[in-house]
């Protein structure tokens, strides 16, 4: 369940202180692309610009900001409730659309986020994060929720490789924020592209605690 993977991963931080029309062409403006991955970079930002650009907007309304992302995503890029979701919404996507979109998920392991598409962001290693969790488990005096908001200030978001239709009209993309200890929330969402950028039409799977 995402939710204890969410409740994993900030536990986890907090000690140690990611129906197309049939006619239409894909169009791929960048071909950058690491090996193995699917769709290019230019689209693969777009697309998480954009979502944080929407939480921004959420964050300047409540005056909770949140200037950290992880480069990786913990957990899988395409859930259960994706694939549920993948097929309930079958007037957006086809046969041929979920194939292409599993197709693109077996490149999840080796998505990172690449710091020169990101802007306002400070950049966490999930390496280094790694090293900061086995270190605490040596010194079991520290305090976490001191040293989380410290370190970390309101906490940080981590996001899933977008996930595309094949005319890439349509993503898939998930987002978690860790706030502290057992402090969390996930949800995925359904983007469209549409001439003035992308917007969310679908949200699915939220978790809180």
């Amino acid at each position: 369940m995402r939710f204890l993977k969410i409740i994993s991963l900030c536990i986890l931080l907090s000690l140690g202180l990611n129906s197309c029309k049939k006619d239409s062409k894909p169009v791929e403006a960048v071909v950058k692309k690491d090996p193995g991955q699917v769709v290019g970079d230019k689209t693969i930002y777009e697309v998480i610009n954009s979502l944080l650009a929407i939480k921004r907007q959420g964050e300047i309304q409540e005056n909770h900001y949140i200037t950290n992302i992880i480069d990786g995503f913990p957990y899988d890029a395409l859930s259960k409730e994706d694939s549920v979701i993948l097929k309930k919404l079958d007037t957006i996507f086809t046969q041929q659309d979920i194939d292409f979109i599993y197709r693109q998920a077996k490149h999840k392991p080796h998505f990172k986020i690449k710091k020169e598409f990101i802007n306002g962001y400070t950049i966490l290693l999930s390496d280094t994060i790694k090293v900061e969790h086995e270190s605490y488990f040596e010194d079991r005096s520290k305090n976490l929720k001191h040293d989380f908001r410290k370190k970390y200030g309101n906490g940080f978001y981590s996001v899933t490789l977008p996930l595309f239709t094949k005319n890439r009209q349509y993503a898939i993309i998930s987002i978690d924020n860790c706030c502290g200890s057992s402090c969390g929330s996930g949800l995925s969402f359904v983007l469209k592209k549409t001439k003035s950028g992308w917007k969310i039409i679908y949200s699915y799977d939220l978790r809180m605690s």
